[in-house]
């Protein structure tokens, strides 16, 4: 899987839904029952293990960070549900 937001930030596709997490847990928990191998792209802020900070928005900022803090496509662990 490599699930991304959408370049218009207020778009409501910059936030994954309960369905969407639940659908993509489902399906690999399925295909590995089967003998598939499962993975999933994250982007670094998409699964952090530095922080807990939750969130299933995927169109945050990061305005501390010194690499383009002008960057709005950051998550907060979504892929940890």
């Amino acid at each position: 899987f490599d699930l991304e937001g959408n370049n218009n930030m207020t778009s409501p596709m910059n936030v994954f839904t309960i369905r969407c997490l639940e659908t993509t847990g489902e399906m690999s928990r399925l295909a590995k029952q089967d003998g598939y191998h499962v993975s999933i792209v994250p982007p670094q802020s998409y699964l952090d293990l530095g922080t807990s900070k939750f969130s299933r928005y995927v169109n945050l900022t990061h305005p501390t960070q010194a690499w383009h803090s002008e960057f709005t496509y950051y998550g907060a662990n979504v892929y940890a549900y």
